[in-house]
């Protein structure tokens, strides 16, 4: 099994799992303690899953998962099979990531498209819009400061969504040069991750490059932890952790030989790592 995505919850680190044998995908939810150890999993019958999230419903958390069928998922970190909730479709294609801010949860699409679901009274979500700006895979979207959002796509942009007006648009467009596959925000600072390295920008400059950092191999995952700090993976199976509000490397660690996708921080800023190659294919640890 593949690593696409991990997030912290209920003490736990929870993992989704992707393969493909032939054209079917299949997927597992991993559910491992403090040291990466596995304690239990839950298999997908809608397709691999690709993203994970946390959501708040009535003081309780949920893990929200994105499939490569194109559907969310909603379920406990229990991971009770009788209690998992699929939402409304409202994509074509893969869901590539998912993100939940002020009773808001977003998916990214490979159908070129974002969408929003709404949390009702009862519980529930329901499917509020589609958005779409991206011309071309939308592979990323995060949450941060306000009723704002940013998507990240093929298309070698980064979007930032305002949410207050009636119908979301993009208020900045940034021009990646490069196709983008991850986005994270800490304040008003966007990090992405793309297939020529790292970069900053500064939201409250409209958008203007803070620095860039190219990498010897494309990055796959960007993160920032609860204290502010930003890790990178790369497709050569580096993570590097960079300190608060600089572009200094505070580390750099080389465990493997191929794709370090998966990053996560728990809430006490400890770092999870997860790797797609053989021989280390699937394993899970924490830095």
């Amino acid at each position: 099994m593949q690593p696409h995505a991990a997030v912290a919850a209920d003490s736990h680190w929870f993992v989704a799992d992707s393969n493909v044998t032939g054209t079917l995908w299949n997927g597992q939810l991993r559910k491992v303690d403090a040291e990466g150890e596995l304690t239990s999993s839950w298999s997908c019958e809608l397709g691999g899953l690709t993203s994970l999230t946390t959501v708040e419903v009535g003081g309780v958390t949920r893990i929200a998962a994105g499939t490569t069928s194109g559907q969310v998922i909603l379920l406990y970190p229990s991971m009770d099979a009788d209690e998992v909730t699929a939402l409304p479709p409202a994509h074509q294609q893969m869901v590539s990531a998912v993100a939940y801010q002020n009773s808001t949860l977003l998916s990214a699409s490979w159908d070129q498209h974002l969408a929003s679901y709404s949390l009702a009274n009862d519980g529930s979500f329901l499917f509020t819009r589609s958005l779409h700006s991206h011309s071309k895979r939308v592979n990323a979207v995060c949450c941060g400061e306000g009723d704002t959002f940013v998507s990240g796509s093929s298309d070698e942009t980064v979007k930032v969504w305002d949410q207050q007006l009636s119908v979301p648009r993009p208020a900045v467009t940034i021009s990646t040069k490069a196709p983008v596959h991850s986005v994270t925000r800490c304040g008003f600072i966007v990090a992405t991750g793309t297939e020529a390295g790292v970069s900053w920008y500064d939201l409250r400059e409209a958008g203007t490059t803070l620095a860039q950092i190219p990498t010897t191999a494309a990055v796959e995952c960007v993160s920032y932890s609860p204290d502010g700090e930003l890790a990178v993976s790369t497709a050569n199976g580096t993570v590097l952790v960079f300190e608060k509000d600089s572009t200094t490397a505070i580390s750099t660690t080389k465990k493997y030989s191929d794709t370090s996708r998966v990053l996560a921080w728990n809430d006490s800023s400890k770092l999870f790592c997860g790797v797609w190659s053989s021989p280390n294919q699937g394993e899970i640890v924490s830095i």
